[in-house]
Order: structure tokens, then C-alpha cells, then sequence
């Protein structure tokens, strides 16, 4: 390797973390390109099928990628940025679904951290990295639906709930949970029942996304419709409390 070379590869002696964040056979590479730098490796590597994880430094952030191989099928890839971004939080929600390729988060963490080491990130960064990886390990535990539909005890109720908010209280609701999300992050705490919040705005957050990509697919006309029968189920509602409020007098 040459002093002038603008590429150069390196493999350290630092151990890929396995199951359960334990140490591994597998190495880290480490890959430094135009001043910014790379570790690359394979979480869970005692599994038939590891997934393939490389965390990029240029200094100011830290980007996560991972990719799975799964058989017969393409590769499935996702990535997300330290600190994270709240302007969208899209990428985190296959995290909060456990789904592939970060359904290994516990080796993959694991593996970050360890990046953190060969990667020479300076403390003031890895303080603010770790905190929003406990945010994200937050997320991979976080809860399967939001707090207002947890109060509901039917999938028939929790879709009427949402079905009922109007496009603008969808949207309200959706910044809502960003804002919330940015607090946690900003408030420098790991404790679990705030960055339980995050988590918990999170699932808020993709849950409204969700029925607001729904309405967007609908014609004008169904959209009509829609709003039409939010109207009538509504005056339904207040005849029913009055006839309640009548009756208790």
C-alpha cells in the first residue's frame, strides 16, 4: 500500500459479533476512500444466511446498511443514517416490524458498536450515535400498536378510529409524531420509558402514514363518499349522546 494511494483497504484483528452479540470468527473490513472510512462485516455470521452489514463514517454521520440474501429469492437491503433524521422516519419501520434485513438487530447493533472502535469515531459523535442506537433498539421492542388503538378492543373499532379522522387531523397527527420524536432524541436521555415514547410515536406515526396512503389511492368520488360518511356517522354519535344525556336526566 502506498502513502498516496486514494484507496486503501485494511482488515483489523477485531472480532464481527455472532448471536446474541457475542464474538465470531469473522473480521471487520475496513475500507478508507476520500477521507471518510467503512467497516464492513456479517451479524449473526454463525447463521445459515448472515446478513451482510456495512457502517460508513464521513465524519459527521454514520450510515448503517445491511443487506439479506435469502434463498431463491433477491436481496432484500435497507439502510438508515446516525443521528437519525426525523424529517422521515420511513426507513425505521421495517425495523419496528422486525422485518428483514434488520430482523438480526441485537448481532447488528452489536456489530456498530464495534464499528464505532475500528472506525476511530470521536467520543462526542459515539455519544450521540449510542444514544440513538438505544432509540432504535427501542424501536425493534416496541410495541405492536399505537396507544390510541391499544384503547380499542376490536380490529373493526381500531379501523373505524381511524377511518373517522379527517385528512387534516391525519396530517396534524403525523407531525405530531415527528415533533414527538425529535423531543426524545434531543432530550440526551437512554432511559427506557422515554425512548419507550419514541417507539410508541413511531408505530403512532406509521399507522396514520398508512391510512393516509390508503386515501390517496382512492378515486375523488370514493374520497366523497368517505367524507360523506364521516358526516352522517358523526351525527349518529350526537343523537346517541343526547338521547343518553335525556335519559340520565
Amino acid at each position: 500500500m502506498t502513502r498516496n494511494a486514494p484507496k486503501s483497504k485494511s482488515t483489523n484483528n477485531c472480532r464481527a459479533p455472532g448471536r446474541s452479540g457475542s464474538a465470531h470468527s469473522f473480521p471487520l473490513e475496513v475500507t478508507r476512500e476520500n477521507g471518510s472510512v467503512t467497516a464492513s462485516g456479517l451479524a449473526d455470521p454463525g447463521s445459515s444466511q448472515p446478513t451482510q452489514v456495512a457502517v460508513h463514517f464521513d465524519g459527521a454521520s454514520l450510515s448503517i446498511s445491511a443487506a439479506y440474501q435469502p434463498k431463491w429469492r433477491s436481496t432484500v437491503e435497507g439502510a438508515v443514517t446516525l443521528p437519525l433524521d426525523m424529517k422521515d422516519p420511513s426507513p425505521l419501520l421495517p425495523i419496528l416490524e422486525g422485518k428483514k434485513p434488520w430482523k438480526a438487530w441485537p448481532e447488528i447493533e452489536a456489530l456498530v458498536r464495534q464499528a464505532f472502535v475500528d472506525l476511530k469515531v470521536p467520543r462526542r459523535l459515539v455519544m450521540v450515535f449510542d444514544r440513538h442506537l438505544h432509540a432504535l433498539r427501542a424501536v425493534r421492542n416496541g410495541p405492536e400498536k399505537s396507544k390510541m388503538l391499544r384503547a380499542l378492543s376490536s380490529d373493526k373499532a381500531r379501523e373505524k378510529a381511524l377511518f373517522m379522522l379527517k385528512d387534516v387531523e391525519l396530517d396534524k397527527g403525523i407531525t405530531e409524531s415527528m415533533s414527538e420524536m425529535r423531543k426524545v432524541l434531543n432530550t440526551g436521555s437512554i432511559a427506557h420509558d422515554i425512548l419507550s415514547t419514541f417507539s410508541g410515536e413511531l408505530r403512532c406515526y406509521q399507522e396514520l402514514l398508512h391510512e393516509k396512503k390508503k386515501r390517496e389511492l382512492k378515486s375523488k368520488r370514493e374520497r366523497w363518499d368517505d367524507d360523506l360518511r364521516r358526516l352522517e356517522e358523526e351525527d349518529r354519535s350526537r343523537q346517541r349522546m343526547k338521547r343518553a344525556t335525556t335519559h340520565r336526566a
